[in-house]
């Protein structure tokens, strides 16, 4: 009878992967529980960066009512000083009433220029989504390759809509980054090639469906 153990032991060692040659890249692998640990340390830097700012948040409001109570203080102080002095007395009230006006304005100022600022950040995007799209419409109809067009609109910090369309068709005139053009076969005559850019859309994509299908 043959000896099957031996030819499982043969197959095992067979079925192994193959050692790496050294030109393939190392990938490096990770356990659940060192995941796990990364995970828990994580959630250990992030508690105390809570916990740092609320204790931040608390000592500095614990500021803030000092020093509105210590001002508070000094104000009763300074109307009890002046009662007897009606033209002082109303002299001083005017005095703050004013600087109060000017804190409130002072802090108007500081969350306005923080809105700008996060409205220009916005522009900023809004404007860049516009310029990818007037040179990705651009590149699709002078027929040149829409990343070679970014570059040069890059390099002479073309933005406009008229500019990126001068621009393109001044690379396709100049017979230069065209984009790639798919040709599929045209059934007339041998060898026949018919160009998809000469298709209107709806017989651009059955002919390309065909062409699939035929490999």
């Amino acid at each position: 009878m043959k000896d099957t153990t031996t030819d499982e032991k043969d197959t095992q060692q067979n079925a192994k992967a193959p050692e790496s040659d050294g030109n393939a890249p190392e990938v490096e692998t990770f356990t659940k529980a060192q995941l796990d640990e990364a995970i828990q340390k994580d959630r250990i830097a992030r508690g105390r960066e809570e916990k740092a700012l609320k204790e931040r948040e608390a000592k500095v409001t614990s500021w803030e009512q000092e020093q509105a109570e210590r001002k508070r203080r000094d104000e009763e102080a300074e109307e009890e000083k002046l009662s007897d002095k009606p033209a002082d007395l109303k002299a001083w009230r005017e005095r703050r009433k004013i600087n109060a006006e000017a804190e409130r304005i002072k802090a108007e100022r500081a969350a306005l220029e923080q809105d700008k600022t996060s409205h220009a950040e916005k522009l900023t995007r809004a404007e860049k989504v516009e310029q990818e799209l007037n040179v990705w419409k651009a590149a699709q109809a002078s027929g040149v390759d829409a990343n070679a067009l970014m570059e040069k609109c890059a390099k002479f910090k073309l933005t406009a809509e008229e500019d990126i369309k001068e621009m393109a068709e001044t690379m396709a005139a100049a017979g230069g980054e065209k984009k790639p053009e798919l040709h599929v076969d045209s059934s007339k005559g041998k060898g026949g090639k018919l160009k998809l850019g000469d298709l209107p859309p709806k017989d651009r994509v059955n002919a390309a469906d065909q062409a699939l299908r035929k490999k």
